[in-house]
């Protein structure tokens, strides 16, 4: 066999390999293993889908039954944060050097995660929804009246970000 056949099979095979790991990636079920409205809305999931706008897609797809199910989307607060359970539920005893978002109606000895939030959505006062990738970052996408999803980019987040932190740690501010 010649070597550019070889190449060429080689790339054909990998490119195979992607698109099939790809597929079995966003074909698996998101499974809910908790979901609160106690504060604020919280659902922690195993995985989501892979891109941005599968995420979105499934959100959409979801959002009549985190209202009926999980009794969300409370009419004060109109964010869902939806977060990775990652090595599964632990304590602060368990964990004590992690970074842990507990939640404490949970009645159980292990009520916390690692902070991981995967994506947050906002419903605003006149039903425009707003996604935001990763948390609440520089990136988000807002979905029209007519259907559309547009994106938006915040280059001034971590600028904002900067100045709170160092505001907040300024020795002036304690006198």
């Amino acid at each position: 066999m010649k070597p550019q056949k070889k190449s060429f099979l080689k790339k054909m095979l990998m490119l195979f390999l992607i698109v099939a790991l790809y597929n079995l990636w966003t074909l698996r079920t998101v499974t809910v293993f908790y979901a609160s409205a106690k504060k604020g809305n919280n659902i922690v999931v195993d995985h989501l889908p892979l891109t941005d706008r599968d995420r979105i897609h499934w959100f959409r797809e979801h959002k009549q039954e985190f209202k009926e199910k999980y009794n969300l989307y409370h009419m004060f607060d109109r964010k869902i944060y939806i977060w990775d359970i990652g090595n599964g539920f632990t304590n602060n005893q368990l964990s004590p050097h992690a970074d842990l978002y507990c939640f404490d109606e949970m009645n159980a000895e292990k009520n916390c995660i690692e902070k991981n939030l995967l994506f947050v959505a906002e419903t605003n006062s006149d039903g425009r929804e707003t996604y935001y990738i990763g948390g609440m970052g520089t990136l988000s996408y807002t979905l029209s009246s007519d259907g559309a999803i547009s994106m938006h980019r915040d280059e001034h987040f971590f600028e904002r970000v900067y100045e709170n932190v160092m505001q907040s740690i300024n020795p002036l501010n304690y006198l």
